[in-house]
């Protein structure tokens, strides 16, 4: 994960510290939007990650302080391959958040990219407990 310099912040609102699910593929999709967060966040790299359990669910959304998601990301960014860096120089190969989608379907959840109104982007990852 390229966090160096990066600022984490943790916020958690569970009841329970148990799922039913593939704990390795949830971490797995979990540090690679990290990863991506961490990358894309600007100079004074900030991040936070925000776990809340609502009903049947866990969401973790994580939120940087980069620039928001263009409008071919927030359409395209879980397709597998898909980078808005195309160039050959780049060495990320665009399968991190096609892996964190299929996780969350895989446990009953969705992928959502959003740019929150206060700025920066978001990414929730949500699951059925």
């Amino acid at each position: 994960m390229d966090a160096q310099g990066a600022e984490f912040d943790l916020t958690k609102r569970v009841n329970s510290e148990f799922f039913k699910g593939n704990q390795l593929n949830l971490s797995r999709a979990l540090i690679n939007i990290l990863s991506n967060a961490a990358r894309y966040s600007s100079d004074h790299k900030k991040v936070t990650l925000s776990v809340i359990e609502k009903e049947d669910f866990l969401t973790f959304t994580v939120w940087n302080n980069g620039p928001a998601f263009t409008k071919e990301a927030l359409e395209s960014a879980d397709n597998l391959f898909y980078t808005e860096n195309k160039g050959r120089s780049n060495k990320h190969y665009g399968i991190g958040l096609s892996f964190a989608q299929a996780v969350a379907k895989k446990h009953h959840g969705k992928l959502v990219l959003q740019n929150p109104p206060t700025g920066g982007a978001t990414v929730s990852l949500s699951i059925k407990k």
